[in-house]
């Protein structure tokens, strides 16, 4: 783009809101704690150069505006179902060797990780939403066979807050899509938790690990609110660490250096103007992606380019929901994932609005 002198970058909706979020980023972390931590974490925002650099792909000849974003959905589902066939025989044969000392549930579940799922889950939300990868085409067992195995992938990290951002997301998409074949989908995942025992177990702990000491309730309710009214302009990007959650939470987690939530933990660390820019900037983001499905389905509901906003969409709503429980909009995997849906929304949007056809 910026050989061919291309100024789109320029009318690039996340321009704006991404140069705001950086200002507020470098001021608290300027005036914050730990400016000597905070400085070096924000090469992380390059990554949402891929918000201006799947835009400004341009198509080849012969080719229309929503094969390189079906490109890219049909990379992730790749990716994750891949990754699946692994995860689905580690982490059960991990139990052969149980530590002494240690549950066979606690060792199951500590198996898994937070950023794998919300992968998952994204690639669900293409394939509930009808997107079809190229690789899939002319067979017609792929795609069930792609959708059950992210479905057991996302099951076996034993992950509760992603299973609750993954069934809202699938909510979302079948309202706003009317895909209501995509409940067999969630009704699958469901019927495997229910099989499941220690998936049980997860759903019937859930109230008392949330309200137990030093868990996200703590969190919430006692440090947070102390953070951030000791500092409201922020203690700068990435500056936290676990001695300040100690104060307020006697029983954290030794490593723990979050708040598990994406609006306290953009608070405590940019201050309540960091927060403001991320909200509008999430609005943004989500706007785009409404807009580009409503315009892409009333021209074409069963066209490729619906197809993928619809997904896109849902899976944007799947990380913000998922961001209620966790910070994931600070871990760099996730960030590239929410840079790459941006970089889909902008394309979309644009085709959206230039008429493209379906």
């Amino acid at each position: 783009a910026i050989r061919r002198r291309d100024r789109a970058a320029a009318h690039n909706p996340m321009l704006v809101p991404l140069l705001l979020f950086v200002a507020v980023a470098v001021y608290a972390s300027a005036r914050g704690w730990r400016p000597e931590i905070s400085f070096p974490k924000m090469h992380r925002f390059l990554w949402f150069l891929l918000a201006f650099a799947i835009p400004a792909v341009q198509p080849r000849p012969g080719d229309g505006p929503f094969v390189f974003p079906l490109a890219l959905a049909g990379a992730l589902v790749a990716g994750t179902t891949l990754r699946s066939l692994y995860d689905l025989a580690a982490i059960p044969l991990a139990l052969r060797h149980v530590p002494e000392g240690v549950t066979l549930s606690f060792w199951l579940y500590s198996q898994g990780d937070m950023r794998t799922p919300q992968f998952y889950m994204a690639a669900l939300c293409f394939l509930m939403a009808g997107v079809r990868p190229a690789w899939t085409a002319g067979r017609r067992w792929t795609k069930p066979l792609a959708t059950l195995l992210n479905a057991g992938g996302l099951v076996i990290h034993f992950k509760r807050g992603v299973w609750g951002a993954f069934a809202g997301a699938a909510a979302i998409l079948v309202v706003a899509g009317r895909r209501w074949r995509a409940l067999a989908a969630l009704a699958a995942v469901a019927a495997v938790l229910a099989c499941l025992p220690p998936a049980r177990e997860r759903m019937a702990t859930l109230l008392a690990d949330f309200m137990k000491q030093g868990n996200r309730m703590e969190l919430w309710t006692k440090a947070a609110p102390r953070l951030i009214a000791k500092n409201p302009q922020g203690m700068g990007l990435a500056a936290m660490k676990n001695r300040d959650l100690y104060r307020y939470v006697r029983a954290i987690e030794p490593k723990l250096n979050h708040l598990h939530s994406n609006a306290l933990q953009i608070t405590a660390e940019l201050g309540w103007a960091g927060l403001a820019v991320w909200l509008a900037w999430m609005t943004v983001v989500l706007r785009l992606l409404a807009r580009a499905h409503r315009r892409l389905a009333a021209r074409d509901p069963a066209g490729p380019g619906a197809r993928l906003a619809l997904g896109a969409f849902a899976a944007f709503c799947g990380l913000l929901i998922n961001g209620l429980v966790e910070y994931n909009f600070g871990t760099g995997l996730i960030l590239i994932l929410f840079a790459v849906l941006m970089g889909v929304a902008v394309t979309l949007d644009r085709a959206a609005a230039d008429g493209a056809p379906a």
